[in-house]
């Protein structure tokens, strides 16, 4: 049975084979990768919410619903052939791995390494005994350890996911294995796939290092170039768009029970519904409203769109000053004003004949 990132509009176009089609056994051999390269990458990212349990999911579902997101924001504008598009799955798998500590070979010890660890160790006790002065010093020392490998996690996974596609894992046979196993589409693609995973990260003017396209793999037909900009774009724009309910369902909300920012991050995600696109925009839907008490997750709700939209235009802009296609989806509705997003993202007081409620 089909998964449902392969019933996307951008996975059948580029990956599935069409009838008749000239490049079958090509178009096949990146498919039948592609599949293999998320299967040794899902138990890896699995291990993400081993590390951070606050965060909202980053599992290789996450990854699979990018394929729906890059379907949204390309629509039938921005052309992507199969090896772009086995390059562009590839950065999505790869993206967010190095949020898990089993991503880094000597886990916490390469973590502590790092030349930032005692500055942020130093800063996350100092804050912890501010909170508590009577706080148990070895506990104090615990947590504060814990957050600083959690602060690392995330300031370093951008850099850590690029290395990973060239990375020799082992079996507990003692036996090599790579995240991408076919050799020649490794060799092939792997710099470009992780060099695209860390960009995610990067801010948009730091994109046109991307800007020159890669020629076709010699076993492809040479219309099958590759091209960096286009796809750093459009991983970036499906990653930062994808906050609706599959990044934060209802029973893994229950089971993490988070608090804090986190605790608002999830109940906000765990609301929207998957966004759609009217004409240049992409809108965002509560499946309910907000409540009085709930009034913090929506306004993180609404800088998280404002963020988007700020993403979008970016890019956009990007695109026309480089004479580049620009993309389906260029804002966000609502974006503007809080008024303007309560129409879709409800609150308590906005009209139930809004809502749908």
């Amino acid at each position: 049975m089909p998964l449902p990132f392969e019933q996307t509009p951008l996975w059948l176009r580029t990956l599935t084979c069409e009838s008749p089609d000239p490049h079958e056994a090509a178009r096949r051999r990146l498919r039948t990768a592609y599949l293999e390269f998320r299967s040794a990458v899902e138990p890896l990212a699995g291990e993400i919410s081993r590390s951070l349990p606050m965060f909202t999911d980053h599992s290789v579902a996450h990854a699979d619903a990018l394929w729906d997101t890059a379907s949204l924001v390309c629509g039938d504008v921005v052309p992507i052939n199969p090896a772009e598009a086995f390059v562009l799955g590839g950065a999505f798998l790869l993206h967010d791995l190095g949020m898990g500590l089993a991503s880094y070979r000597g886990g916490t010890v390469a973590l502590e390494k790092d030349p930032q660890f005692d500055d942020l160790y130093a800063m996350a006790r100092t804050r912890l005994r501010r909170g508590d002065p009577f706080a148990d010093a070895g506990a104090v020392d615990r947590d504060a350890r814990e957050q600083t490998i959690a602060d690392l996690l995330r300031l370093r996974h951008a850099e850590q996911a690029e290395r990973l596609v060239t990375t020799a894992f082992r079996t507990s046979d003692g036996e090599p294995f790579y995240l991408l196993g076919d050799p020649v589409l490794r060799h092939t693609f792997g710099s470009i796939i992780g060099r695209l995973a860390r960009s995610h990260w990067s801010d948009v003017s730091e994109l046109q290092g991307f800007e020159v396209p890669l020629g076709s793999c010699v076993e492809h037909p040479p219309t099958w170039e590759v091209d960096p900009l286009k796809l750093a774009c459009v991983l970036r724009l499906a990653d930062i768009t994808q906050i609706d309910h599959r990044r934060a369902s209802t029973y893994l909300h229950a089971f993490r029970q988070p608090a804090g920012t986190s605790r608002d991050h999830w109940y906000f995600q765990e609301r929207l519904t998957r966004p759609r696109v009217d004409g240049d925009r992409l809108v965002y839907t509560s499946s309910r409203p907000f409540g009085r008490d709930e009034a913090a997750a929506w306004w993180l709700a609404y800088d998280s769109v404002r963020g988007i939209d700020n993403e979008l235009r970016r890019v956009d802009a990007l695109c026309a000053d480089l004479s580049r296609p620009r993309f389906a989806v260029r804002s966000v509705a609502g974006a503007d004003s809080p008024e303007r997003l309560a129409v879709s993202i409800c609150t308590a007081t906005s009209p139930r004949s809004r809502c749908g409620s």
